[in-house]
């Protein structure tokens, strides 16, 4: 009988402490956990702090939406459209024109060398740009007369270097007020020409040219010519022109520039 109360008694003892030694067991785990975590944790940042150079990466603005954003939108709908500015320049109209003869260029020098000038080229694709320059120049001494300027009124020839070598000019006042100049800088071979005017109408050069040059276009008249052409490329002269049929070039020796412009009478055909 004390045997059997003796292992009852065991019994009773160890069911009364079995739940805290497994709360005890859990709590010691519980701990560890806790414990891998944080050294983990410290770990991890470490490595990132080594990484970043100690630097915390910056995140996108968000903008907070406010009450005052509707509102700004709504002050914004009652403002009135600012109205488009009008790019297109007016159109030219060319009333009359005078043409500077060669004799009468004194006259204008100081008020052509006064004059800032804006440029336009031949970068087109119709029109004279079309057009081979030789075939303007013909068509140009039907309409207005022989240039203002050749290279036989040259000074100081030598002197010039390549982009100052103008082949020839012509001078006009259009409307009692626009000077214009219109010339080649490239030779016969060329197409088309430069047009110049005062740098107020370069926005409306191109306007300009067509309005005032379109009287070369079509089936105009050709009138014989002659001129020196010095090729930049070549370093050779040339007496360029046409003959009443046909377009020419003859190579020459340098020519004496004190004698002036070329004859046009040897080079003319005869008819008979």
């Amino acid at each position: 009988m004390n045997k059997f109360l003796q292992t009852g008694c065991a019994l009773l003892c160890v069911l009364w402490l079995w739940p805290v030694s497994v709360s005890a067991q859990r709590e010691s785990t519980s701990e560890l956990l806790s414990i891998y975590v944080r050294n983990r944790t410290l770990a991890l940042a470490r490595l990132e702090a080594m990484r970043t150079d100690g630097r915390v990466g910056l995140f996108p603005v968000m903008p907070v939406p406010s009450a005052s954003d509707s509102l700004l939108r709504y002050l914004e709908s009652l403002k009135e459209p600012l109205p488009e500015p009008d790019v297109t320049p007016a159109t030219i109209e060319i009333t009359h024109w005078k043409w500077v003869e060669r004799l009468r260029r004194p006259t204008y020098e100081d008020a052509f060398r006064a004059t800032p000038w804006a440029f336009v080229g031949s970068n087109s694709r119709d029109g004279l740009d079309t057009l081979q320059t030789r075939e303007i120049r013909a068509r140009m001494e039907t309409v207005f007369g022989p240039p203002t300027f050749t290279l036989a009124e040259t000074d100081a020839f030598d002197e010039l270097t390549n982009d100052e070598i103008i082949q020839f000019e012509y001078w006009f006042m259009l409307n009692d007020s626009i000077p214009v100049m219109v010339m080649d800088p490239n030779g016969p071979w060329d197409r088309g020409l430069v047009v110049a005017a005062h740098e107020d109408y370069r926005e409306q050069l191109r306007d300009l040219k067509d309005a005032f040059l379109w009287q070369l276009l079509g089936d105009a008249d050709r009138t014989p010519f002659a001129d020196y052409y010095f090729n930049v490329q070549q370093r050779t002269w040339y007496i360029t022109g046409y003959d009443g049929a046909l377009f020419f070039d003859r190579r020459i020796a340098r020519p004496d520039l004190e004698l002036g412009r070329p004859s046009i009478i040897p080079f003319l055909r005869d008819e008979n």
